[in-house]
């Protein structure tokens, strides 16, 4: 156990802004007013941590998430669950003091629900201090004197301390990350839970007593996030990305550095279901099919309240261990991280729900959820193609009246858009078609012309990792919010146009944008025999791409995010490798 052996001035050096807090004696009642005014509030029954909204209707139209419901939503006549335990139905939230003004002597405490999108970092101390002498942990002061001076508070049980942060993780964190601080219980806390601090800077509730800490201000200030980085990766919670297994694709699939598949991206599926089985169970439930929890984080097997379950339930029937979910109770599910991504995106009913339960498109569905939660799981391409990942995704970034799967220009400003959103890795090679939109747009040859080899992909493959959105409508002329009514301009540039877009664009060594009406649209490079090869008849300034005279633009083909499937093959032509 730490001793408090030090003196004054080791304390001043140590504790820095919070030397002069008092955890003894919690002060009145106070909130900071960035939480206390925000319609984030519900309330608390005494002796519960879980949100009860008393002022509410049983049957409001929160979504029910109970297992044994027939109804998707509590206002249903076939659903009899109160609504008013559902923390995650804004029509609940109040301000705080509303809160306490709304049918006194029912609700306890206040609990703010924290959302993803908050600024906020809440960190929920746990067994930090002395339930008895109020003495708190040495270690927990020292640690909060590196993060800022912000508003603390004593927690409910009086061995807990909570404080919240304006801030964010580091991108290299940990999801929730969890700090153990000693190896044995502090001051008079039984039970054998050891003093930890579990930082929150997604979706959380909090029970929030307002016993507000002398000597720290009623206001939430920012933390100090350089500080907050170091102490994380002195504990162990930053992503070490040498056990990135998306780093290690190559020895993944048994391919060197020139086997040509890129991070991200695995050719055999058993490597993806390997990164799955890395992941650790208990977060993949915290953010999907947990409610609350029932015991602390850090516990080998953890219980919980399913988000199908009531208050009522009591929160044990459901435990997580490292590996796996299973259902104790009546329902007796059980799974892994994809049977959990599956139940979270209703593709499968918790009830009975089993390994191997989850089959064919639904488990890449449930792969997306994954990755869009932020775990590390590769993309598998069979065939390690990986510009194939851009011809998935085309559909939600084309512009209306153009088809991304047949035109080049459209191709090109579909992917860069899709790229910068991070639909797409950016290490996966650009579709081909987008080349082609470099290569005569930018490189000035035509992408038909048997001059066209492999050095110039190459070429125009490091334009495209270069290119911006606006660099993309520039060389390509496609205008910024193309007319749905099949009025927009053509894609066709002039001349001049070129020769001025292209200014702005470096080409490597070896290429000359400058316009030779004798080759083209430009100067093509030699052949290996240093001679440039004869253009055919089509290859000339005479050919434009019209998204309306090339393109299907019947009402399916614009409409809807699947490519056309008419004759010229759409986006099955070119993700086989064209």
């Amino acid at each position: 156990m730490v001793a408090d052996s030090t003196t004054d001035e080791q304390n001043n050096a140590r504790f820095g802004a919070y030397t002069d807090t008092d955890f003894t004696a919690p002060g009145p009642r106070a909130y900071p007013d960035v939480l206390n005014d925000n319609e984030r509030w519900m309330g608390a029954l005494a002796g519960s941590k879980n949100p009860y909204a008393p002022w509410g209707d049983k049957n409001a139209p929160a979504e029910c998430n109970t297992g044994d419901c027939p109804a998707d939503r509590a206002d249903s006549s076939e659903c009899d669950c109160d609504a008013r335990y559902k923390w995650g139905y804004d029509g609940h939230y109040r301000t705080g003091d509303k809160v306490d003004m709304c049918i006194p002597g029912i609700v306890k405490h206040r609990a703010y629900i924290f959302s993803e999108n908050d600024v906020f970092l809440f960190v929920d101390a746990d067994d930090v201090r002395c339930p008895v002498t109020g003495a708190v942990h040495p270690v927990f002061l020292a640690l909060m004197a590196v993060l800022g001076l912000t508003w603390c508070e004593v927690s409910v049980s009086g061995s807990g301390v909570h404080a919240v942060f304006r801030g964010s993780l580091p991108e290299n964190a940990v999801k929730e990350p969890v700090l153990q601080l000693d190896d044995e219980p502090w001051g008079e806390n039984d039970g054998g839970d050891l003093p930890e601090i579990e930082i929150y800077p997604t979706k959380h509730v909090g029970v929030l007593t307002g016993r507000h800490v002398p000597g720290t201000p009623v206001e939430v200030r920012g933390v100090n996030e350089s500080g907050l980085s170091k102490i994380l990766d002195a504990h162990g919670k930053t992503k070490d990305p040498r056990k990135n297994t998306t780093q290690n694709v190559p020895e993944l699939t048994g391919g060197g550095s020139e086997g040509g598949v890129d991070a991200d991206v695995v050719t055999d599926m058993d490597d993806v279901f390997d990164a799955v089985d890395a992941l650790d169970a208990r977060d993949v439930a915290d953010q999907t099919i947990v409610q609350s929890w029932s015991d602390p984080a850090g516990t080998e097997c953890r219980a919980f309240l399913p988000t199908w379950g009531s208050s009522s339930d009591g929160g044990t029937a459901n435990i997580v261990t490292e590996d796996m979910w299973e259902d104790r109770g009546n329902d007796s599910g059980l799974g892994g991280p994809i049977v959990m991504a599956a139940i979270d995106k209703r593709i499968l009913s918790h009830n009975g729900a089993a390994p191997g339960d989850v089959t064919g498109r639904d488990v890449h569905r449930c792969l997306d959820h994954l990755r869009g939660l932020g775990f590390d799981i590769p993309e598998y391409v069979a065939s390690g193609d990986t510009s194939d990942l851009y011809m998935d995704v085309l559909g939600e970034y084309k512009d209306a009246g153009t088809n991304p799967w047949e035109n080049p220009d459209a191709c090109l400003v579909a992917s860069i858009e899709a790229r910068e959103d991070g639909a797409v890795t950016p290490e996966a090679d650009a579709p081909t078609l987008a080349l082609h939109a470099i290569i005569e747009d930018v490189l000035g040859v035509s992408a038909d012309s048997h001059a066209v080899t492999d050095r110039t992909y190459g070429t125009a493959q490091a334009v495209f990792d270069d290119m911006e959105v606006a660099d993309a409508r520039d060389v390509t002329d496609l205008p910024s919010n193309t007319d749905s009514d099949g009025d927009g301009d053509s894609n066709t540039s002039t001349e001049a146009d070129s020769d001025a877009v292209t200014d702005d664009i470096t080409l490597p060594d070896g290429f000359d944008s400058d316009t030779d009406t004798t080759t083209g649209r430009g100067t093509p490079t030699t052949n290996d025999a240093g001679t440039v090869p004869e253009t055919t008849a089509d290859a000339t300034d005479d050919r434009t791409y019209d998204a309306f005279r090339e393109a299907d633009l019947t009402a399916e083909a614009t409409t809807n995010d699947t490519p056309s499937n008419g004759v010229s093959g759409g986006a099955d032509e070119w993700s086989s490798g064209q």
